[in-house]
């Protein structure tokens, strides 16, 4: 996986963003590999933690910009 040093610069939206990535990819496997009631248990409070960190980046943003 390349990233570019210079675009991919640690700002909130880029962190929220890679993070999302990282964690549907995760659930997705669990989903595959495991019951649906852990995919759910993983899932779930998964959502409210993107949710988080989605809203942190807006708000940060709004601070900074």
């Amino acid at each position: 996986m390349l990233i570019n040093a210079e675009g991919m610069s640690m700002n909130p939206k880029n962190i929220a963003f890679v993070v999302t990535m990282i964690y549907s990819a995760a659930v997705a496997l669990l989903a595959i590999f495991t019951s649906w009631t852990v995919t759910a248990w993983v899932a779930i409070p998964g959502a409210f933690l993107v949710a988080g960190l989605y809203t942190w980046a807006a708000m940060s943003r709004q601070r900074l910009g």
